[in-house]
């Protein structure tokens, strides 16, 4: 009876470690999904195209930009943040340049260059290199 007792108290101890294990196991895969804070674009990056294309600095400030040509022209536009991309738009005239969101917080981001009239259209591609 002792015996019977004891492999009893045992076996529910292995099944109580084994729904704690399975217990941390769906919390940390279940964290994977909460809605994490989104990351904003802030300094000055170098911009540079992958087909030999006049390069400039941008700055960014949170949901606006300037850049600054070569040749000291500045324009200012607008950063929109969206679930995986963001947009980067002077006017509703001039291309868009997207960014993945995954890639914010790096010291290098890659970004496409849209046609204006066919977003599915790549024009250019290149990169984007913080400046310390």
């Amino acid at each position: 009876m002792l015996t019977v007792v004891l492999s009893y108290l045992s076996l529910l101890k292995l099944k109580i470690k084994i729904m704690k294990l399975l217990i941390i196991m769906t919390v940390t895969f279940l964290s994977g999904f909460i809605v994490q804070p989104n990351l904003k674009l802030k300094g000055t990056y170098k911009v540079s195209y992958d087909k030999g294309l006049q390069g400039y600095q941008i700055e960014f400030n949170d949901s606006i930009y300037i850049k600054r040509m070569p040749d000291a022209v500045t324009y200012k536009g607008t950063v929109s943040y969206g679930k995986y991309k963001i947009i980067i738009r002077q006017n509703a005239q001039d291309n868009p340049i997207e960014i993945d969101n995954r890639s914010v917080g790096k010291d290098t981001l890659l970004f496409i260059t849209k046609s204006k009239s066919d977003l599915s259209l790549n024009m250019n591609r290149g990169k984007m290199i913080k400046m310390k």
